[in-house]
């Protein structure tokens, strides 16, 4: 569901972000990566809290969605001409008809709580203290609002990912907002809204589009395809998760990754830098495919987000859960 390369989708190629990430909104794949480093895409430290959550994605009596990327503050290098800064804004909705009890927590790539980033709500009687809330009774049909990086107020003074989850008492509909702004006039270059995820995804699929462009076309202004992803191990033990990228025709295409995640660990990176043993050739044209990730665990615990970037344009693509 937003630089270096492993800096927001070290939370790829865009400064995802919010992911699922999201993460994640760069005008270079190397700003992705750096935002998604800070941190969409984003190889989190092998340590952390345990952040164990319960609930499914909000059929029942109880209900926990994941926002598997958030970006705050100027991902831009010193110097620049025009000094971006991201912002990620949240809606979570009550869309029942009596009040729901919502709590939230953010935490940094490595699970532990964040207290660096802060974030602002719309309630004036909401404030958000070291990354957390609770007990928060939203109306029927209500909308509560959380951001960060969106205003002076609550933009931190170094850059940074964090990822958020949400539990309430009964159903809820979240759904987060990268902003890529000019981090003086606050002009806006590109907005991305991503879905919140489930935090029990076990199987499930992100397409993706592909197109690598030579140097002439790098010339003439046209830019390399790629879709990222950010992941989130929800759970209180580690987990392992199977990246699989298959062709127009169902076949595997490379070897197939392995990404452990520790507790609360949040990743994100895009295809191409996974698969570095990949032979993309510049000039081959555009390529339909899909990644298939499978979580090792059971109960699964894995919350995600997906984008994809061409030049400076994102674009939202679904998870979608085959089991």
């Amino acid at each position: 569901m937003l630089y270096t390369h492993k800096r927001i989708l070290k939370t790829g190629a865009l400064a995802v972000a919010m992911t699922i990430v999201f993460a994640i909104f760069a005008f270079r794949a190397a700003e992705w990566t750096k935002g998604l480093d800070s941190e969409f895409i984003v190889y989190g430290q092998n340590s952390g809290g345990s952040t164990g959550t319960s609930g499914t994605g909000g059929t029942g009596s109880s209900s926990v969605k994941v926002v598997a990327q958030i970006a705050s503050g100027n991902y831009g290098n010193p110097g620049d001409p025009e000094p971006r800064s991201y912002g990620t804004v949240m809606e979570v909705v009550n869309p029942g008809t009596s009040s729901v009890t919502i709590s939230g927590n953010f935490f940094k790539e490595d699970g532990t709580v964040s207290t660096a980033i802060p974030y602002a709500a719309n309630a004036t009687n909401l404030t958000i203290t070291n990354g957390s809330f609770s007990n928060y009774s939203l109306a029927p049909g209500a909308i509560l609002v959380i951001s960060t990086g969106t205003s002076s107020q609550n933009t931190p003074a170094v850059a940074g990912t964090n990822w958020g989850k949400f539990t309430a008492s009964g159903p809820i509909s979240v759904t987060s907002f990268f902003e890529l702004r000019h981090s003086q006039t606050r002009r806006l270059f590109a907005r991305v809204g991503v879905p919140a995820s489930r935090a029990d995804l076990g199987t499930f699929l992100i397409a993706r589009v592909r197109e690598k462009q030579t140097a002439d076309g790098l010339r003439a202004g046209l830019a390399d395809i790629d879709t990222g992803f950010a992941l989130v191990n929800t759970g209180s033990v580690p987990t392992l998760v199977t990246v699989s990228v298959k062709d127009a025709n169902g076949q595997t295409v490379g070897t197939p990754k392995l990404i452990a995640l520790a507790a609360g660990q949040h990743v994100a990176n895009f295809v191409s830098l996974l698969y570095s043993d990949f032979n993309e050739a510049a000039g081959e044209g555009r390529k339909y495919q899909y990644i298939k990730f499978d979580v090792g665990s059971s109960p699964a615990t894995v919350a995600a987000a997906g984008l994809a970037i061409e030049g400076g344009s994102l674009s939202s693509f679904p998870v979608d859960a085959i089991q």
